[in-house]
């Protein structure tokens, strides 16, 4: 995730979505006293050589009373844990917990964006990456979406079952989207994405792997953004 004061915004980084692109392309927004949480150290190295910015003020201490006691409270908060490790900031944070851990003013005022994708799509994305190196097919797939928790991440992006950003993009219109809220932010469009963990998946479209039984289970899962964002299978 970032928090980049010049322009003021709040990127949520969520699944599947190339959150990690677009964090390495806006990486070029930011100033040393904006936060900017660690990736993978392939994709850090990456970030370090388009911007020339890496991690930074994601470490300190929080009140984590506001995660532990607050109306919207996660199922399975960990902030305890969090502060003990100096750990304020990190990959794929709720809005809840960006929320608790930001300056009141901060989160009141800037802008904060995310990124969705069509659920089904999406599934199979997080399904190659996780069997990465491995052999992989239809009933391979029907196994993960029994054994392993899918990308959703509409908790992510809400709180309280509200949606607590500013602006959804979507992952189809992805370069579009990104340039419309860099106009809106006053900022310079990042230009052409680098395709960090682009080379994880087979070019096939991902109908290919569904059967009608893991199409209605991924349908199951991912009902809110179905409904949210009108997505068709």
């Amino acid at each position: 995730m970032i928090v980049c004061h010049k322009y003021r915004f709040v990127f949520l980084k969520t699944r599947k979505t190339a959150g990690t692109s677009v964090e390495i392309a806006l990486a070029s927004l930011c100033g040393p006293g904006d936060i900017l949480t660690p990736i993978e150290p392939k994709d850090e190295t990456l970030r370090m050589e388009r911007t020339g910015a890496g991690a930074r003020n994601w470490q300190g201490r929080f009140d984590p009373l506001p995660e532990l006691f607050g109306r919207f409270r996660e199922v399975a908060p960990k902030p305890l844990r969090d502060w003990w490790q100096r750990r304020r900031f990190f990959n794929h944070m709720s809005a809840f917990q960006i929320r608790a851990r930001l300056a009141p003013e901060i989160w009141s005022s800037y802008f904060k964006f995310c990124f969705e994708r069509n659920p089904w799509d999406k599934a199979v994305s997080a399904y190659y990456f996780a069997r990465r190196g491995k052999e992989t097919g239809a009933d391979d797939f029907a196994r993960f979406t029994r054994s392993r928790d899918l990308p959703v991440d509409y908790p992510r992006y809400t709180i309280g079952g509200a949606i607590a950003v500013d602006f959804i993009g979507r992952y189809e219109s992805l370069d579009a989207d990104l340039a419309q809220v860099c106009a809106q932010l006053g900022a310079p469009a990042p230009g052409v994405l680098p395709r960090a963990k682009g080379d994880l998946r087979p070019k096939a479209p991902y109908r290919e792997l569904y059967t009608p039984e893991t199409k209605d289970r991924v349908a199951r899962a991912f009902k809110r953004e179905i409904v949210q964002f009108r997505y068709e299978f």
